[in-house]
């Protein structure tokens, strides 16, 4: 078993450790002996299609463990299975590696155990019974080689496109995304939102221009008021505003009332208008969450506005977002896909007069464009988005509510996870 250990000082909340796991549920987290509580696990990614999902983290308590207190951090993989490959169904390399990296690190804590009872009883080694006991470790061990083995050949062979390529795969599934840029790192912990640092965040600075700004420092946000407020980062300052999410607007016409976020869609910049309804305060940045203050503290995260977001009636799609468009099939019935990805940002805002809901496309050329929900539908036979026999060729980003344009109940798609033909939640 892989494990770390600390002795708490009073002052310390956070515990590193640095071997990987799969899931929270993996990290056993104890206290002088006892199941430790109040505290929560906040993995280090491995990247999107990582075959182990988290490379370490970190424990982070609520209270700090004081200075008589020992702290042990240890990983316990069920010895279970973790997919289900049905007899004609196609293996994908990437389940199939996560798959075979978690037997591994099963073994390897199997091993780990092996190797502590052997020392911890090698004085009576020269009994039989004994004997025969580490002489069927050893055939264990030599297993664990051999499927270790097994699978570096079975990596060899994807890397040499024996047994399927990407854009094989990508012949298997349509109508996704297969790349959404994470670059805004947002983290509750008791009540206190943190913007991280190295987010990066989109300011408008006129017609067509949208400038990048990198958030340099941990930026922390507390509030008491009750309600839902979509934040913003102020432009050229490493600080933060935010209002509540009924005084955020968009569009060519300057809503005249002070506490108000207006996105000018004309001019392409964003105003925040405090005691003075017309002149504003400062220039922002898109929004970047929408967060809940309840009780008296925030509460929950809504949204994090990365690759795609809204305020008012404007949605907004970020630069990086690989999407897969539909396009038809091939003869023998293979999938084609229009590859999408976005390199600026791109915009959309919604008439005024439009009030029912709305889905919103990425086309293939990157802009948004937006249709009533239950008019463009996907044909699963054809591989196609269509109206009768109109062809529509996209893929579905987002969908929302709309009153007189303005965004509600946003639904955001996530990155490629094999859902179902026509799933648009």
């Amino acid at each position: 078993m892989q494990k770390v250990s600390y002795m708490g000082n009073g002052e310390t909340t956070e515990f590193a450790f640095n071997f990987p796991y799969f899931e929270n549920t993996d990290i056993i987290v104890t206290k002088n002996g006892a199941p430790a509580t109040e505290y929560n696990i906040i993995g280090t990614s491995a990247g999107l299609d990582a075959d182990i999902p988290y490379t370490g983290g970190k424990v982070v308590f609520d209270t700090a463990p004081t200075a008589l207190d020992s702290i042990t951090i240890a990983r316990s993989l069920p010895l279970t299975r973790i997919v289900d490959y049905q007899p004609l169904e196609k293996i994908a390399p990437t389940t199939l590696n996560q798959d075979m990296n978690y037997m591994m690190e099963v073994l390897k804590d199997l091993q780990d155990e092996l190797n502590a009872f052997q020392t911890q009883y090698s004085e009576i080694t020269d009994k039989e019974s004994t004997t025969t006991l580490l002489a069927r470790i050893s055939a264990i061990h030599d297993e664990i080689v051999a499927v270790k083995q097994a699978i570096t050949d079975f990596n060899e062979e994807i890397a040499k496109g024996y047994i399927m390529t990407k854009n094989d795969f990508c012949s298997y599934i349509t109508n996704c995304f297969t790349k959404i840029p994470q670059t805004i790192n947002i983290e509750l912990n008791n009540g206190t939102l943190s913007l991280k640092k190295n987010s990066k965040v989109y300011v408008p600075n006129g017609v067509g221009i949208f400038d990048e700004q990198i958030i340099t420092n941990d930026i922390n946000i507390t509030e008491t008021n009750n309600g839902q407020y979509m934040l913003f980062v102020k432009a050229s300052q490493v600080s933060v505003d935010f209002i509540s999410i009924s005084n955020t607007v968009s569009g060519s016409t300057a809503p005249g009332t002070i506490y108000t976020v207006w996105y000018d869609t004309t001019n392409n910049t964003i105003k925040l208008f405090l005691d003075n309804p017309t002149t504003p305060a400062r220039t922002e940045s898109l929004p970047v969450a929408i967060f809940t203050v309840s009780n008296g503290s925030i509460s929950s995260i809504d949204y994090v506005f990365n690759g795609f977001g809204y305020i008012g009636s404007t949605v907004f799609a970020l630069p990086g977002i690989t999407a897969l468009i539909p396009n038809g099939k091939d003869p023998d019935g293979r999938l084609n896909n229009t590859i999408v990805t976005t390199d600026t940002v791109k915009t959309l805002t919604n008439p005024s007069n439009i009030s029912s809901n709305l889905l919103y496309v990425i086309k293939p050329d990157g802009t948004i464009e937006n249709s009533l929900t239950n008019y463009w539908l996907y044909n699963a036979s054809k591989n196609l988005w269509m109206h009768n026999n109109d062809i529509f060729y996209c893929c579905v980003l987002a969908k929302s509510n709309t009153t007189s344009g303005a965004i509600s109940n946003w639904s955001m798609r996530q990155v490629c996870n094999l859902q179902d033909y026509g799933d648009i939640s």
